[in-house]
């Protein structure tokens, strides 16, 4: 079902606060493979690697780092909402534990709706919403193929969002999911710091267009040129955007052997 209107449209308006954080390195990453099937919600494959648990306790302590920061004027509630694959609920759990490490008795933070005194990570992760609004994009025939691959997508993204060649989800249906996801969002809670963990793709089409204001056919083909390192954490602000990096295309383009 469309939605009426794109809520990352005016960033600024929404009622809540929202930090990305993509997950932690994943055995897929090491594989060197792409891992986007939805049907690998809720399922045990492509963990994190043990950089991966790494990354993501210390994605934790960057947001605690963050919250605790006043000048970035980010509310001390805080909600995590995740894709539902394994290395992202892996991610989640591991940046609570790293977060819970950072506490000061003075601190007055809530976690998942629990008091951090004295609340285990496990007790907050149960109440961590997941949800396959925040699910990798998905690449169609090229899942399971090297990374070298997206190549083959990312450049024609930036000409036609709604590209769906090789079967892949396009850019303009990812992100009327994550709008629906940050609809959610916004219906459950207020003024909350809502932590959304998620993919490289899916982060970068929300971030992109949430930074430049955009509704449904957006100039949000570019995402690909914001690249979320494993375990990075980012606030989703309108106007801010990182520093592009453009990808090389693979040598049988280059060469016109496509």
């Amino acid at each position: 079902m469309p939605l009426d209107n794109f809520p990352l449209k005016n960033v600024p308006t929404l009622k809540n606060t929202y930090i990305l954080l993509r997950h932690g390195q994943s055995t897929s990453n090491v594989e060197g493979i792409i891992s986007s099937d939805p049907s690998l919600s809720n399922s045990k494959k492509h963990p994190l690697t043990e950089d991966g648990v790494g990354q993501s306790f210390a994605a934790g302590k960057a947001l605690y780092d963050l919250v605790s920061t006043p000048s970035h004027q980010l509310n001390p509630t805080i909600q995590f909402v995740s894709s539902p694959f394994a290395r992202t609920r892996q991610t989640t759990m591991n940046a609570i534990d790293g977060f819970l490490s950072c506490l000061d008795p003075a601190d007055d933070f809530s976690l998942n709706g629990q008091v951090c005194d004295g609340v285990s990570a496990d007790t907050v992760n149960d109440a961590t919403v997941y949800t396959d609004f925040f699910r990798e994009r998905f690449f169609g025939k090229l899942d399971g193929m090297k990374l070298s691959t997206y190549a083959y997508v990312w450049p024609v993204d930036k000409m036609d969002t709604i590209n769906t060649g090789f079967g892949c989800e396009s850019v303009d249906e990812v992100y009327e999911r994550v709008n629906k996801g940050i609809a959610l969002c916004e219906r459950r809670w207020s003024q909350q710091t809502v932590v959304i963990v998620s993919h490289a793709d899916t982060l970068q089409i929300l971030q992109t267009g949430g930074a430049r204001g955009e509704g449904k056919g957006g100039n949000i083909g570019d995402f690909s040129d914001y690249r979320f390192k494993n375990g990075e954490v980012r606030v989703l602000r309108q106007g801010e955007l990182p520093e592009a990096e453009k990808m090389e295309p693979p040598a049988r383009w280059s060469q016109g052997n496509n």
